[in-house]
Protein backbone atom coordinates (compact mmCIF):
# COMPACT_ATOMS: atom_id res chain seq x y z
CA UNK A 1 0.00 0.00 0.00
CA UNK A 2 2.86 2.74 0.93
CA UNK A 3 4.65 1.69 -2.26
CA UNK A 4 1.39 2.60 -4.45
CA UNK A 5 1.06 5.96 -2.29
CA UNK A 6 4.25 7.03 -3.04
CA UNK A 7 4.11 6.61 -6.38
CA UNK A 8 0.99 8.47 -6.58
CA UNK A 9 2.47 11.35 -4.07
CA UNK A 10 5.97 10.92 -6.97
CA UNK A 11 3.63 11.71 -9.68
CA UNK A 12 1.70 14.50 -7.62
CA UNK A 13 4.86 16.67 -7.45
CA UNK A 14 6.57 15.29 -10.52
CA UNK A 15 8.76 18.66 -11.03
CA UNK A 16 10.62 18.56 -8.00
CA UNK A 17 11.01 14.41 -7.71
CA UNK A 18 12.61 14.89 -10.86
CA UNK A 19 15.16 17.59 -9.79
CA UNK A 20 15.90 15.27 -6.65
CA UNK A 21 16.55 12.27 -8.84
CA UNK A 22 18.94 13.89 -11.05
CA UNK A 23 20.89 15.65 -7.92
CA UNK A 24 21.34 11.79 -6.71
CA UNK A 25 22.37 10.33 -10.07
CA UNK A 26 25.31 13.10 -10.27
CA UNK A 27 26.68 12.05 -6.42
CA UNK A 28 26.77 8.96 -7.63
CA UNK A 29 28.48 8.79 -10.69
CA UNK A 30 31.29 11.23 -8.56
CA UNK A 31 31.41 8.66 -6.19
CA UNK A 32 31.35 6.09 -8.63
CA UNK A 33 34.48 8.21 -10.61
CA UNK A 34 36.33 8.78 -7.06
CA UNK A 35 36.35 5.36 -5.77
CA UNK A 36 37.65 3.89 -9.21
CA UNK A 37 41.09 6.41 -9.34
CA UNK A 38 41.51 5.09 -6.00
CA UNK A 39 40.98 1.77 -6.13
CA UNK A 40 42.93 1.76 -9.76
CA UNK A 41 45.73 2.52 -7.78
CA UNK A 42 45.09 0.08 -5.04
CA UNK A 43 44.94 -2.81 -7.23
CA UNK A 44 48.24 -2.19 -8.70
CA UNK A 45 49.67 -2.22 -5.58
CA UNK A 46 47.53 -5.09 -4.31
CA UNK A 47 49.36 -7.07 -6.98
CA UNK A 48 52.61 -6.57 -5.53
CA UNK A 49 51.44 -6.37 -2.11
CA UNK A 50 52.79 -9.71 -0.78
CA UNK A 51 56.29 -9.09 -1.93
CA UNK A 52 56.66 -5.32 -1.06
CA UNK A 53 55.84 -6.72 2.61
CA UNK A 54 58.77 -8.79 3.14
CA UNK A 55 62.44 -8.26 3.45
CA UNK A 56 64.33 -7.49 0.19
CA UNK A 57 65.01 -5.35 -2.62
CA UNK A 58 63.64 -3.75 -5.88
CA UNK A 59 66.70 -3.35 -8.79
CA UNK A 60 66.03 -1.47 -11.61
CA UNK A 61 69.23 -2.65 -14.42
CA UNK A 62 69.47 -3.01 -18.26
CA UNK A 63 71.35 -6.14 -17.55
CA UNK A 64 72.18 -7.87 -14.75
CA UNK A 65 75.37 -9.60 -14.62
CA UNK A 66 77.64 -12.27 -11.69
CA UNK A 67 81.21 -11.18 -11.06
CA UNK A 68 83.99 -9.14 -11.43
CA UNK A 69 84.15 -6.56 -13.66
CA UNK A 70 87.11 -8.61 -15.52
CA UNK A 71 85.35 -11.78 -14.73
CA UNK A 72 81.26 -11.63 -15.33
CA UNK A 73 78.41 -13.82 -16.07
CA UNK A 74 75.50 -12.28 -17.58
CA UNK A 75 72.32 -13.34 -15.83
CA UNK A 76 69.66 -14.26 -17.74
CA UNK A 77 66.61 -16.12 -15.54
CA UNK A 78 65.88 -16.67 -11.85
CA UNK A 79 67.38 -20.11 -11.91
CA UNK A 80 71.01 -18.42 -12.21
CA UNK A 81 70.16 -15.40 -9.34
CA UNK A 82 69.10 -18.57 -7.13
CA UNK A 83 72.38 -20.53 -7.91
CA UNK A 84 74.90 -17.31 -7.44
CA UNK A 85 72.10 -16.16 -4.18
CA UNK A 86 70.27 -19.40 -2.44
CA UNK A 87 69.23 -17.40 0.63
CA UNK A 88 66.69 -15.43 -2.20
CA UNK A 89 63.14 -16.67 -2.04
CA UNK A 90 61.03 -15.28 -4.81
CA UNK A 91 62.18 -13.43 -7.65
CA UNK A 92 59.98 -11.32 -9.77
CA UNK A 93 62.17 -10.76 -13.03
CA UNK A 94 61.78 -10.06 -16.94
CA UNK A 95 63.72 -11.13 -19.61
CA UNK A 96 63.97 -9.58 -22.75
CA UNK A 97 65.12 -11.78 -26.04
CA UNK A 98 67.17 -10.12 -28.95
CA UNK A 99 66.11 -9.66 -32.33
CA UNK A 100 62.87 -11.29 -32.20
CA UNK A 101 60.67 -11.72 -35.43
CA UNK A 102 57.48 -13.73 -36.40
CA UNK A 103 57.67 -15.78 -39.74
CA UNK A 104 55.37 -14.51 -42.33
CA UNK A 105 54.52 -11.66 -40.45
CA UNK A 106 55.07 -7.94 -40.93
CA UNK A 107 55.47 -6.61 -37.83
CA UNK A 108 57.85 -4.84 -34.59
CA UNK A 109 57.72 -7.20 -32.05
CA UNK A 110 59.84 -7.69 -28.63
CA UNK A 111 59.28 -10.60 -26.73
CA UNK A 112 59.79 -10.77 -22.99
CA UNK A 113 60.09 -13.40 -20.45
CA UNK A 114 58.05 -13.42 -16.75
CA UNK A 115 59.10 -15.13 -13.68
CA UNK A 116 56.93 -17.37 -12.23
CA UNK A 117 56.13 -14.83 -10.04
CA UNK A 118 55.31 -12.31 -11.92
CA UNK A 119 52.79 -14.32 -13.88
CA UNK A 120 51.40 -14.89 -10.49
CA UNK A 121 50.89 -11.34 -9.30
CA UNK A 122 49.62 -9.51 -12.56
CA UNK A 123 46.38 -10.12 -13.81
CA UNK A 124 45.53 -7.37 -16.67
CA UNK A 125 42.62 -7.16 -18.10
CA UNK A 126 42.62 -9.04 -21.84
CA UNK A 127 40.71 -7.87 -24.69
CA UNK A 128 40.68 -11.64 -25.91
CA UNK A 129 41.61 -15.43 -24.56
CA UNK A 130 43.16 -15.63 -21.40
CA UNK A 131 45.99 -15.01 -18.92
CA UNK A 132 48.38 -17.65 -17.84
CA UNK A 133 48.25 -20.84 -15.68
CA UNK A 134 50.03 -22.85 -13.80
CA UNK A 135 48.96 -25.83 -16.06
CA UNK A 136 50.58 -24.23 -18.86
CA UNK A 137 54.11 -24.59 -17.60
CA UNK A 138 53.02 -28.66 -18.42
CA UNK A 139 52.44 -27.86 -22.00
CA UNK A 140 54.65 -29.08 -25.09
CA UNK A 141 53.38 -25.98 -26.86
CA UNK A 142 54.87 -23.32 -25.63
CA UNK A 143 52.33 -20.46 -24.63
CA UNK A 144 52.46 -16.97 -25.37
CA UNK A 145 50.03 -13.82 -24.69
CA UNK A 146 50.35 -10.34 -26.85
CA UNK A 147 49.38 -6.52 -26.84
CA UNK A 148 46.99 -4.99 -28.29
CA UNK A 149 47.74 -5.08 -32.10
CA UNK A 150 45.83 -4.65 -35.70
CA UNK A 151 44.81 -8.48 -35.58
CA UNK A 152 48.00 -9.23 -37.19
CA UNK A 153 48.35 -11.57 -33.68
CA UNK A 154 45.41 -13.29 -32.71
CA UNK A 155 43.82 -15.79 -29.79
CA UNK A 156 44.38 -18.84 -31.11
CA UNK A 157 47.08 -18.11 -33.47
CA UNK A 158 49.88 -21.08 -33.30
CA UNK A 159 53.04 -18.69 -35.20
CA UNK A 160 56.51 -18.93 -35.58
CA UNK A 161 59.17 -16.82 -33.38
CA UNK A 162 62.68 -16.42 -35.14
CA UNK A 163 65.70 -15.16 -33.90
CA UNK A 164 67.58 -12.00 -36.22
CA UNK A 165 70.87 -13.22 -34.76
CA UNK A 166 71.13 -16.71 -35.04
CA UNK A 167 68.36 -19.63 -37.17
CA UNK A 168 66.66 -20.54 -34.29
CA UNK A 169 62.87 -20.55 -34.33
CA UNK A 170 60.14 -21.62 -31.99
CA UNK A 171 56.41 -22.12 -32.60
CA UNK A 172 54.48 -20.37 -30.34
CA UNK A 173 50.24 -20.43 -29.67
CA UNK A 174 49.08 -17.94 -28.41
CA UNK A 175 46.35 -18.15 -25.59
CA UNK A 176 45.27 -14.59 -25.12
CA UNK A 177 45.11 -10.48 -26.07
CA UNK A 178 45.92 -7.36 -23.58
CA UNK A 179 43.86 -4.57 -23.70
CA UNK A 180 45.49 -1.86 -24.51
CA UNK A 181 46.72 0.51 -21.91
CA UNK A 182 47.44 -1.81 -19.73
CA UNK A 183 50.07 -1.67 -16.81
CA UNK A 184 52.62 -4.36 -17.08
CA UNK A 185 55.62 -5.14 -15.19
CA UNK A 186 58.29 -3.36 -15.84
CA UNK A 187 59.90 0.24 -15.10
CA UNK A 188 58.66 3.26 -16.06
CA UNK A 189 60.97 3.44 -19.12
CA UNK A 190 58.89 6.94 -20.34
CA UNK A 191 61.36 9.18 -17.50
CA UNK A 192 59.32 8.60 -14.02
CA UNK A 193 61.45 8.36 -11.25
CA UNK A 194 59.11 6.37 -8.64
CA UNK A 195 60.34 4.87 -5.18
CA UNK A 196 56.94 3.25 -4.62
CA UNK A 197 54.98 0.71 -6.63
CA UNK A 198 55.06 2.45 -9.60
CA UNK A 199 58.14 1.74 -10.20
CA UNK A 200 57.39 -1.59 -11.68
CA UNK A 201 54.89 -1.01 -13.81
CA UNK A 202 54.63 0.43 -17.49
CA UNK A 203 51.77 0.82 -19.57
CA UNK A 204 51.87 -0.61 -22.81
CA UNK A 205 50.55 2.07 -25.69
CA UNK A 206 50.12 0.58 -29.10
CA UNK A 207 49.89 3.93 -30.75
CA UNK A 208 52.71 5.31 -28.37
CA UNK A 209 54.95 2.00 -28.95
CA UNK A 210 54.43 3.31 -32.95
CA UNK A 211 52.56 -0.31 -33.38
CA UNK A 212 55.13 -2.69 -31.84
CA UNK A 213 53.69 -5.91 -30.09
CA UNK A 214 55.11 -6.96 -27.01
CA UNK A 215 54.72 -11.04 -26.57
CA UNK A 216 55.39 -12.47 -23.62
CA UNK A 217 56.32 -15.53 -22.35
CA UNK A 218 56.50 -18.09 -19.52
CA UNK A 219 59.98 -18.53 -17.85
CA UNK A 220 57.74 -21.02 -15.90
CA UNK A 221 57.45 -23.28 -18.51
CA UNK A 222 60.81 -22.81 -20.12
CA UNK A 223 62.64 -23.46 -16.54
CA UNK A 224 60.88 -26.48 -16.39
CA UNK A 225 61.21 -28.11 -19.80
CA UNK A 226 64.93 -28.71 -18.86
CA UNK A 227 63.77 -31.51 -16.86
CA UNK A 228 62.37 -33.18 -20.65
CA UNK A 229 64.46 -31.52 -23.26
CA UNK A 230 61.87 -28.54 -24.04
CA UNK A 231 62.26 -25.35 -25.55
CA UNK A 232 65.96 -25.90 -26.15
CA UNK A 233 66.10 -22.81 -28.49
CA UNK A 234 65.42 -20.85 -25.69
CA UNK A 235 67.08 -22.42 -22.74
CA UNK A 236 70.59 -22.13 -23.34
CA UNK A 237 71.57 -24.98 -20.90
CA UNK A 238 69.24 -27.68 -22.70
CA UNK A 239 71.91 -27.81 -25.71
CA UNK A 240 75.12 -26.22 -27.09
CA UNK A 241 74.07 -24.59 -30.35
CA UNK A 242 73.34 -21.45 -30.40
CA UNK A 243 69.53 -20.35 -30.01
CA UNK A 244 67.47 -17.41 -28.85
CA UNK A 245 70.12 -14.82 -26.36
CA UNK A 246 67.87 -12.78 -23.97
CA UNK A 247 69.03 -11.11 -20.79
CA UNK A 248 67.50 -10.18 -17.42
CA UNK A 249 67.04 -6.29 -17.79
CA UNK A 250 64.11 -4.00 -15.86
CA UNK A 251 62.87 -4.27 -12.86
CA UNK A 252 64.37 -7.22 -10.80
CA UNK A 253 62.30 -7.76 -6.79
CA UNK A 254 64.26 -10.01 -5.00
CA UNK A 255 62.78 -10.91 -1.13
CA UNK A 256 64.33 -13.10 1.75
CA UNK A 257 63.29 -14.64 4.60
CA UNK A 258 62.36 -12.60 7.49
CA UNK A 259 65.19 -14.23 9.48
CA UNK A 260 67.66 -13.36 6.78
CA UNK A 261 70.58 -10.94 8.30
CA UNK A 262 70.57 -7.63 6.20
CA UNK A 263 74.42 -8.07 5.87
CA UNK A 264 73.39 -10.88 3.44
CA UNK A 265 70.92 -8.77 1.31
CA UNK A 266 73.57 -5.85 1.13
CA UNK A 267 76.34 -8.27 -0.09
CA UNK A 268 74.50 -9.83 -2.59
CA UNK A 269 73.45 -6.04 -4.17
CA UNK A 270 77.09 -5.25 -3.79
CA UNK A 271 78.26 -8.26 -5.85
CA UNK A 272 75.78 -7.58 -8.18
CA UNK A 273 76.85 -3.95 -9.19
CA UNK A 274 80.30 -5.12 -9.46
CA UNK A 275 79.81 -5.29 -13.20
CA UNK A 276 75.79 -4.85 -13.82
CA UNK A 277 74.33 -1.77 -15.56
CA UNK A 278 71.97 -0.88 -12.14
CA UNK A 279 70.32 2.66 -12.30
CA UNK A 280 68.41 2.48 -9.13
CA UNK A 281 68.18 0.11 -6.05
CA UNK A 282 64.95 0.38 -3.31
CA UNK A 283 64.98 -1.28 0.09
CA UNK A 284 61.53 -3.10 -0.02
CA UNK A 285 60.21 -1.81 3.18
CA UNK A 286 60.99 1.92 2.34
CA UNK A 287 59.47 0.75 -1.21
CA UNK A 288 56.10 -0.70 0.50
CA UNK A 289 55.98 2.81 3.07
CA UNK A 290 55.93 5.02 0.06
CA UNK A 291 53.23 2.86 -2.18
CA UNK A 292 50.70 3.68 1.35
CA UNK A 293 51.71 7.42 1.20
CA UNK A 294 50.96 7.68 -2.33
CA UNK A 295 47.98 6.00 -2.22
CA UNK A 296 46.74 7.86 0.96
CA UNK A 297 47.19 10.91 -0.89
CA UNK A 298 45.49 10.10 -3.32
CA UNK A 299 42.59 9.64 -1.11
CA UNK A 300 43.23 13.30 0.73
CA UNK A 301 43.11 14.71 -2.23
CA UNK A 302 39.47 13.37 -3.48
CA UNK A 303 38.10 13.21 0.19
CA UNK A 304 37.30 16.92 0.28
CA UNK A 305 35.94 17.15 -3.13
CA UNK A 306 33.89 14.12 -2.01
CA UNK A 307 32.89 15.31 1.15
CA UNK A 308 31.77 18.67 -0.38
CA UNK A 309 29.58 17.22 -3.75
CA UNK A 310 28.19 14.56 -0.95
CA UNK A 311 27.06 17.10 1.35
CA UNK A 312 25.62 19.58 -1.15
CA UNK A 313 23.51 17.34 -3.24
CA UNK A 314 22.17 16.13 0.22
CA UNK A 315 20.90 19.19 1.07
CA UNK A 316 19.56 20.02 -1.71
CA UNK A 317 18.03 16.71 -1.95
CA UNK A 318 16.47 16.61 1.21
CA UNK A 319 15.65 20.22 0.81
CA UNK A 320 13.71 19.53 -2.06
CA UNK A 321 12.16 16.56 -0.27
CA UNK A 322 11.36 18.19 2.50
CA UNK A 323 9.03 21.03 0.26
CA UNK A 324 7.68 17.87 -1.10
CA UNK A 325 6.60 16.39 1.96
CA UNK A 326 4.97 19.97 3.33
CA UNK A 327 2.88 20.14 -0.18
CA UNK A 328 1.63 16.53 0.69
CA UNK A 329 0.71 17.24 4.28
CA UNK A 330 -2.83 17.71 2.88
CA UNK A 331 -3.12 14.28 1.28
CA UNK A 332 -1.79 12.76 4.44
CA UNK A 333 -4.64 14.10 6.64
CA UNK A 334 -6.94 12.37 3.61
CA UNK A 335 -5.64 9.45 4.39
CA UNK A 336 -5.56 9.49 8.04
CA UNK A 337 -9.01 10.11 7.39
CA UNK A 338 -9.42 6.85 5.23
CA UNK A 339 -7.94 4.42 8.33
CA UNK A 340 -4.31 5.35 7.86
CA UNK A 341 -2.56 5.75 11.42
CA UNK A 342 -0.99 9.37 11.23
CA UNK A 343 2.37 7.87 12.32
CA UNK A 344 2.81 5.68 9.58
CA UNK A 345 1.81 8.37 6.80
CA UNK A 346 5.98 9.42 7.24
CA UNK A 347 6.24 5.99 5.92
CA UNK A 348 4.89 7.34 2.05
CA UNK A 349 7.17 9.68 1.72
CA UNK A 350 10.42 7.03 2.70
CA UNK A 351 8.57 4.98 -0.02
CA UNK A 352 9.00 7.87 -2.60
CA UNK A 353 12.81 8.27 -1.32
CA UNK A 354 13.11 4.52 -2.00
CA UNK A 355 11.66 4.78 -5.90
CA UNK A 356 13.84 8.37 -5.96
CA UNK A 357 16.78 6.69 -4.82
CA UNK A 358 16.36 3.64 -7.08
CA UNK A 359 15.74 5.55 -10.09
CA UNK A 360 18.22 7.46 -10.22
CA UNK A 361 20.76 4.08 -9.48
CA UNK A 362 18.96 2.58 -12.49
CA UNK A 363 20.42 5.72 -14.56
CA UNK A 364 23.35 5.43 -13.39
CA UNK A 365 23.74 1.65 -14.51
CA UNK A 366 22.40 2.40 -17.94
CA UNK A 367 25.13 5.01 -18.18
CA UNK A 368 27.83 2.55 -17.08
CA UNK A 369 26.85 -0.13 -19.88
CA UNK A 370 26.01 2.34 -22.48
CA UNK A 371 29.61 3.61 -21.72
CA UNK A 372 30.92 0.11 -21.79
CA UNK A 373 29.51 -0.89 -24.69
CA UNK A 374 30.18 2.31 -27.33
CA UNK A 375 33.87 1.96 -25.80
CA UNK A 376 34.37 4.96 -23.96
CA UNK A 377 35.43 3.06 -21.11
CA UNK A 378 38.46 1.30 -22.44
CA UNK A 379 41.31 3.94 -21.90
CA UNK A 380 39.58 4.67 -18.25
CA UNK A 381 39.38 3.26 -14.67
CA UNK A 382 36.09 3.79 -14.41
CA UNK A 383 34.28 0.27 -13.30
CA UNK A 384 31.33 -0.59 -11.45
CA UNK A 385 32.31 -3.10 -9.19
CA UNK A 386 32.04 -4.28 -5.28
CA UNK A 387 33.77 -1.32 -4.21
CA UNK A 388 31.78 1.66 -6.33
CA UNK A 389 28.52 -0.73 -5.23
CA UNK A 390 29.13 -0.53 -1.52
CA UNK A 391 29.94 3.19 -1.57
CA UNK A 392 26.59 3.94 -3.87
CA UNK A 393 24.57 1.63 -1.50
CA UNK A 394 26.16 4.13 1.79
CA UNK A 395 24.94 7.59 -0.48
CA UNK A 396 21.22 5.37 -0.99
CA UNK A 397 21.16 4.60 2.62
CA UNK A 398 22.08 8.51 3.72
CA UNK A 399 19.68 9.90 1.74
CA UNK A 400 17.01 7.77 2.54
CA UNK A 401 17.89 7.57 6.26
CA UNK A 402 17.58 11.91 5.75
CA UNK A 403 14.93 11.98 3.59
CA UNK A 404 12.75 9.23 6.00
CA UNK A 405 13.97 11.51 9.22
CA UNK A 406 11.97 14.75 8.08
CA UNK A 407 8.79 13.57 7.18
CA UNK A 408 9.03 11.33 10.63
CA UNK A 409 9.85 15.12 12.19
CA UNK A 410 6.73 17.08 10.80
CA UNK A 411 4.67 14.38 11.58
CA UNK A 412 5.08 14.17 15.11
CA UNK A 413 4.91 17.63 15.12
CA UNK A 414 1.43 18.34 13.11
CA UNK A 415 -1.69 16.61 13.94
CA UNK A 416 -4.19 15.91 11.17
CA UNK A 417 -7.24 18.18 12.40
CA UNK A 418 -4.67 20.79 12.45
CA UNK A 419 -3.87 20.20 8.70
CA UNK A 420 -7.68 19.96 7.99
CA UNK A 421 -8.37 22.88 9.88
CA UNK A 422 -5.48 25.31 7.82
CA UNK A 423 -7.32 24.01 4.53
CA UNK A 424 -10.63 23.99 5.42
Amino acid sequence: MFWLLGWKDLKRVRGLNIVITMLLTVVLLTVISIVSAVQAKFKRYSELARYLEQKGVYIESDYLTWGTFEDNRLLRDENEIREHMPEVKDVLCVEKLWEPYVEGKELSLAVWCYSGSVLDALQPDMESGRWFGKEDADSDMLKAVVTHNDGSLKTGDVVTVGNGMTAAVQQVEIIGVIRDHESLYYPDVSGGNFSDYRACYYTYDYEAEEHQVLMLLSDRQILDGEKDGRFGTLNYRLENRAGFQKQMTGGTLLTYDEDVPQTVIDRDVELLKQASMINRVHDLSKMNAESWDYILEEMHDYLPVLICIFVFVMIAAVSANAVTVKKQLKNYAVYYICGLPWKNCARISLAVACITSGTAFGMVVCSMLFLKLTGLLADTALTLGLWELTACAVVIGCYILLAWSIPVGIVRNTSAKEIMTENH
